[in-house]
């Protein structure tokens, strides 16, 4: 359940930063795309650590977590981007 929320919680901030994109560059999402990724990576890589030494987790299971919750919100923005961005 906690992976659904993570990767839920992925894709709301993936919207919020789309809807900021096109509010600030006059409709351009695709570098709001952009951004999200490294962004998201730093959160999933939050989530890693905390489960690792709060959750008792082993590495191997975080890390295949980590492809979960990182991977869907960060293809979904990399699709997003090259699809709706500026040459």
């Amino acid at each position: 359940m906690q992976t659904f929320t993570i990767t839920l919680a992925g894709l709301v901030l993936l919207g919020l930063f789309l809807v900021a994109g096109y509010l600030s560059d006059g409709g351009s999402v695709g570098p709001a795309a952009w951004l999200f990724i490294p962004v998201w990576l730093v959160a999933s890589l939050v989530t890693l650590w905390a489960g690792v030494t709060r959750g008792g987790h082993p590495v191997a299971q975080e890390l295949s977590l980590l492809l979960i919750n990182f991977g869907i919100p960060a293809g979904i923005a990399a699709l997003i981007a090259r699809r709706l961005g500026r040459p």
